[in-house]
C-alpha cells in the first residue's frame, strides 16, 4: 500500500484508510497465527460477531466468522500499534475506524487476557493509543462507535446508518441528524454516511437525490468525495 499512497499524496490528495482496528477473519493468517489474541466469552468460545455462512458469493466475505482482538492482551495491543504508526509512516493522514462497538464488552460477559478494568476503560486505551500513533494532524473519523469514548480524540463520527439506493433508507439519516446537530462542529465534524447522486442503479428520483443532498448540506458536516 505504500506506492499507492505515495501516488495519492502525489497527485495532491491525502492518502486515506478504512480500517476496522478490533476485526479478525477466521480465514486471516493473523488468526492462523494468535488465536490466543483473540477475545472469549465465558465459556471460553470465541466471540464472533459476524457468521457468514455460505454468503460469500453475495456479500464478498471470505471469512465464514470474524473474531475480536483481545486489546488487553499486550502483544495484540502492540500489534495493533504498530498497524497505526506503520500506516502513519507511510503517510496516511485520514484514518476511518470501524465497528468501535466491537470493542466494547461488559468486562463480567468476557475473559480478558488482562482482567481489571471495565469495557470503557480497555477501549479508550486503544482510542488514547491510536490517536497518539496517527499524530493530531491526521483527520480521524470514528464509525458504528460508542461517542463517549471519543470525546476529545475523534476529528469526526458517523451518526447515522448506511445510506441505501432507496428513499426510505435516508429516512435515518434525517433522523438523526437532527437529533445530534447540537454537537456537530462541538464534539467533532458529524458524518451523515453517503449521498448518492449517480443516475444508474437507484431507485431515488431527482427531487428526492435533490432534497437529501440540500438537507446533508445545510447540516454542515463531513465533505468527502469517492
Amino acid at each position: 500500500l505504500e506506492a499507492a499512497f505515495r501516488k495519492i499524496a502525489a497527485a495532491g490528495y491525502r492518502p486515506g484508510v478504512w480500517i476496522g482496528p478490533f476485526m479478525v477473519g477466521s480465514r486471516s493468517r493473523l488468526f492462523r497465527e494468535h488465536p490466543e489474541w483473540m477475545l472469549r466469552d465465558n465459556a471460553g468460545k470465541l466471540v464472533a460477531p459476524w457468521r457468514h455462512y455460505g454468503e460469500y458469493r453475495v456479500w464478498g466475505y471470505h471469512d465464514e466468522e470474524t473474531y475480536l482482538l483481545d486489546s488487553s492482551q499486550p502483544e495484540a495491543f502492540a500489534y495493533l500499534r504498530e498497524v497505526f504508526r506503520t500506516f502513519r509512516s507511510w503517510g496516511v493522514t485520514y484514518f476511518k475506524t470501524d465497528f468501535i462497538y466491537w470493542g466494547l464488552h461488559d468486562s463480567t460477559t468476557v475473559r480478558r487476557h488482562t482482567p481489571g478494568k471495565t469495557g470503557v476503560e480497555y477501549l479508550r486505551d486503544v482510542l488514547e493509543m491510536i490517536r497518539s500513533e496517527i499524530g493530531e494532524d491526521s483527520y480521524w473519523l470514528g464509525c458504528i462507535a460508542p461517542y463517549s469514548p471519543f470525546l476529545g480524540l475523534a476529528d469526526a463520527m458517523r451518526i447515522a446508518g448506511d445510506v441505501s439506493d432507496n428513499w426510505g433508507a435516508s429516512q435515518n439519516v434525517i433522523q438523526e441528524t437532527v437529533g445530534d446537530q447540537y454537537f456537530n462542529n462541538v464534539w467533532w465534524q458529524n458524518d451523515p454516511d453517503a449521498i448518492l447522486v449517480r443516475d444508474f442503479h437507484i431507485s431515488m428520483n431527482e427531487p428526492e437525490m435533490m432534497a437529501f443532498a440540500l438537507w446533508q448540506g445545510i447540516m454542515g458536516g463531513v465533505v468527502n468525495t469517492s
